[in-house]
């Protein structure tokens, strides 16, 4: 299949750097996307192999990672519907 599944645009002004480049050819690798009610975008991945979780803010920065471990991020402030989406995420992860 030659045409993407998914097609996700950056909202975020270019001073929040380039957003990242996600190849889901990677069987291993969790992918997880988030946009809350102002546009604010996030994006999680989960490397199956090597059990390391990461968090991407367009808000934030895009080049910016923040770990996630156990489901939390304590790098970011999260709102109520953000920590529901991680939490989500996670399990669908690990499980």
């Amino acid at each position: 299949m030659s045409q993407p599944m998914i097609a996700i645009h950056n909202v975020h002004v270019p001073e929040c750097g380039d957003p990242p480049i996600i190849d889901t050819g990677n069987t291993r690798e969790y992918v997880g996307y988030f946009s809350n009610s102002w546009g604010e975008q996030l994006i999680f991945t989960f490397d199956r192999e090597t059990g390391i979780g990461i968090l991407r803010s367009g808000d934030c920065g895009w080049n910016e990672t923040c770990v996630v471990e156990d489901g939390v991020c304590d790098e970011l402030a999260l709102g109520q519907a953000e920590l529901m989406w991680l939490a989500a995420s996670w399990a669908t992860a690990v499980a």
